[in-house]
């Protein structure tokens, strides 16, 4: 975002054709939609001050509109004898922009009874730089095993691939609201 426009960018939602310092401001919304982008940097303008609620509110609707995200919208799972289990899902990415890089998807569970999580169950490569913005379902399988006896939730993530070298690697959660309900940083499946 050029610095011309960053004090004058989020006054107003969507924020209207104009000039402003000198430059032709287009509408965010329709830049954000156009260009599938990741991420914006403000480099100063509106930074320079406490933004009003106005200008806050409005940079946080921008700011959800960037990027992927990903909605798992059906889930399926199985379980094919004592101690294995099939999750089939239709997932979607709803946001604006391809994912950039392949994150892999783990599973764990956790014991409904005792809430003791198992740890790590296995782990996909679903190809996530593949699914691509749309109203499509993306459909997915995992299959694994729990070897402890008891009933179980299943948990699913996108394992960050900073997660081996940095412990403040963020964490990409779904948009569904069992995200983080059992386990931060996990989606709730079933």
């Amino acid at each position: 975002m050029r610095p011309e426009i960053q004090s004058e960018i989020f006054t107003a939602w969507p924020n209207a054709s104009k000039t402003t310092g000198g430059m032709d401001m287009e509408n965010l919304e329709t830049c954000i939609k156009t260009t599938h982008l990741s991420f914006m940097k403000c480099f100063g303008g509106l930074f320079n001050r406490i933004p009003s609620a106005t200008e806050w509110a409005n940079g946080l609707k921008s700011h959800k509109m960037l990027g992927y995200q990903f909605f798992v919208r059906s889930v399926q799972i199985m379980q094919d004898s004592a101690s294995h289990f099939t999750v089939n899902l239709k997932m979607q990415n709803r946001g604006v922009a391809p994912m950039y890089y392949n994150w892999q998807v783990e599973f764990s569970a956790i014991n409904t009874a005792t809430n003791v999580w198992t740890g790590i169950l296995g782990s996909a490569n679903w190809n996530t730089e593949t699914m691509v913005p749309a109203t499509q379902d993306y459909l997915k399988t995992f299959s694994g095993k729990i070897t402890t006896n008891g009933t179980y939730k299943i948990l699913m993530r996108f394992k960050n691939p900073l997660d081996a070298i940095s412990s403040k690697a963020r964490v990409l959660r779904f948009a569904n609201e069992l995200q983080d309900k059992d386990k931060d940083g996990w989606l709730t499946l079933g």
